[in-house]
């Protein structure tokens, strides 16, 4: 992160671990990469999207598939 010189890009901002790890190959110290609370396929497989048979459809989702950050923000914000 300190070697990137456009790192003064993400000066001031809010960001997540989990998008940086995924930027950054970031990994946790048993070597697995951080679950984005982004990511469809975590919000099904964890429960926290209310979907019927939601852990066995997470399964057929990448993990790229992820919800738009400015659609988190307006959530949090209850815009």
């Amino acid at each position: 992160l300190a070697s990137d010189p456009k790192v003064h890009k993400l000066t001031g901002r809010t960001l997540m671990t989990a998008d940086l790890g995924e930027k950054y190959g970031f990994t946790d110290i048993d070597g697995r990469r951080i679950s984005s609370m982004r990511s469809i396929k975590f919000l099904l497989s964890s429960g926290v999207l209310k979907v019927p048979c939601g852990p066995f459809i997470a399964r057929f989702i990448p993990r790229c598939f992820k919800i738009p950050g400015w659609m988190m923000s307006a959530y949090v914000s209850r815009l």
